[in-house]
């Protein structure tokens, strides 16, 4: 499972991953979170519609990750697919991962701030102390 969140840094696992599901005949799930929370706050003059603008967010983030499945299967894997979810990103992650208990993660890090992460939180350290999955991370 490779959580993508739409970003060159998070697809900088993506040359591990094939490598990886090359040698071991892997399936390869990739993913891609949105949280209609996160995109709202950005609004200040105006309440947007959510059904649209849910449709416009499941839109963009399954055309980014149909993009990805192609390019996988251009560089010759075969069983490729993905999944858009709605919801908070590393909860959606930990989730996936207990319905699928064979299942290695593979997801990107950086060197952020100690005081940015306690802050903000961190996808991956979230991932990485709730999830049972193995998880695989690159630092960029």
């Amino acid at each position: 499972m490779v959580p993508l969140d739409g970003s060159a840094l998070s697809e900088s696992v993506l040359p591990y991953v094939v490598e990886l599901a090359k040698a071991f005949h892997a399936k390869v799930t990739l993913l891609q979170s949105y949280s209609l929370r996160e995109v709202i706050f950005s609004f200040e003059q105006y309440t947007p519609d959510l059904d649209e603008l849910k449709g416009e967010l499941k839109w963009e983030a399954m055309s980014y990750l149909d993009e990805k499945v192609a390019e996988l299967k251009s560089r010759g894997l075969v069983d490729v697919i993905c999944s858009v979810t709605e919801g908070d990103a590393a909860e959606t992650i930990i989730e996936m991962g207990q319905g699928a208990p064979n299942t290695l993660i593979a997801m990107w890090t950086h060197s952020g701030s100690t005081i940015k992460r306690w802050v903000l939180g961190s996808v991956t350290e979230k991932v990485l102390r709730h999830a049972n999955n193995p998880v695989l991370t690159i630092r960029t």
